[in-house]
């Protein structure tokens, strides 16, 4: 397998990756709790991730350019960086898992049940694998182009729904409450992403350039998501957003007509078909190498044929929407603290 991978590119997965959990689940489901503040939280919580990076950057001053488990090796020792990469490896692969059972739920809603969960769950695992076998440059340069597709989509999103925007939607702009606006972390689960950038940031051709990646990584993700969150306010009053499960359906059906609206849902299936894949593939990139480090062994895409094969078994598990943003936050949680601790034990080795 290929391991040589570019900045951009490598972003643009690492993107796609972090809002996983943003258009199936939390979009409508932190408007609905927070009404119009819902935006306001995002750009909130947007100001934290960047604090949060600070940990990522002191983390490539001491360890320039390295994997977070061959680092945790040297500074704590084999059995730590095996616990390490083994949690790490565990909650990438759960968020996947449970981001594949709602892309799938979401397309089989979105198709009328012409295409049902089982059909979407097994074309998106067999293209995971196919894309991950060929290796991470080649995932990565097509989540490039997926992530163009994604960013015009939300520009079309955008520009059909202007005579749907209310912007009377937007008083009070703090929503239902203030207090809550400045203490719902569930967006900070976007933060996701840098966990398994962690884990391939040795791969990135270009040595000086792994920060600059995690930046442009969360600038991307954030700022397409607040886009969403704050279209999703400008168009979706609180009934229309309940009557369709406070999904990303309800933004078409309030701002558009019969016709528009089922043109729509036909694209965002196809985008979330394309997401989907995706994440995929990238999880059994990342996740394969981790097992192979743990395993020693030479080969890696012997893993990704196991991983496809639990991630369709696994996916067709219901899990509730607070049990995925959970796994996201901890993957946030952990992609802060573990370079953290990684730096302390640096500096206490140099003294």
């Amino acid at each position: 397998m290929s391991f040589k991978i570019g900045n951009r590119e490598t972003s643009a997965a690492i993107v796609i990756f972090s809002l996983s959990p943003v258009i199936p689940v939390l979009v409508g489901g932190t408007s609905s709790i927070l009404g119009t503040g819902a935006w306001i939280n995002c750009l909130f919580c947007f100001a934290l991730s960047l604090l949060l990076l600070l940990s990522v950057k002191l983390y490539f001053s001491v360890c320039p350019n390295q994997s977070i488990i061959d680092s945790c090796a040297d500074a704590l020792g084999n059995a730590a960086s095996a616990l390490v990469g083994i949690v790490f490896l565990g909650l990438i692969f759960a968020s996947v898992v449970f981001s594949v059972s709602f892309y799938s739920s979401d397309i089989s809603s979105l198709t009328l049940g012409a295409v049902d969960a089982l059909s979407s769950r097994l074309l998106i695992c067999l293209a995971g694998g196919v894309v991950a076998w060929l290796g991470i440059e080649a995932l990565t340069r097509q989540s490039y182009i997926i992530l163009i597709l994604a960013i015009a989509l939300i520009a079309f999103v955008v520009a059909s729904c202007f005579r749907g925007i209310n912007p009377d939607n937007l008083y009070p702009v703090l929503g239902t409450s203030v207090r809550g606006t400045f203490s719902h972390f569930m967006n900070l689960s976007v933060y996701m992403g840098i966990a398994p950038f962690l884990l391939i940031c040795d791969c990135i051709s270009a040595e000086k350039s792994a920060y600059k990646c995690a930046l442009r990584s969360m600038l991307w993700a954030f700022g397409i998501a607040t886009v969403l969150f704050l279209l999703y306010s400008l168009t979706v009053p609180y009934p229309m957003g309940k009557m369709f499960s406070h999904s990303m359906q309800a933004i078409f059906a309030s701002a558009s007509s019969g016709e528009l609206l089922h043109r729509f849902e036909l694209l965002l299936a196809c985008v979330s078909t394309l997401f989907a894949i995706v994440i995929s593939a990238f999880s059994f990139a990342v996740c394969s190498r981790v097992i192979a480090k743990l395993c020693k062994a030479g080969d890696e895409r012997p893993f990704v044929l196991i991983l496809a094969v639990l991630l369709y078994n696994l996916s067709g598990i219901k899990i509730s929407a607070s049990v995925y943003i959970l796994v996201c936050i901890s993957l946030s949680i952990l992609s802060v603290f573990v370079p953290l601790v990684i730096i302390l034990f640096n500096y206490k080795k140099g003294e």
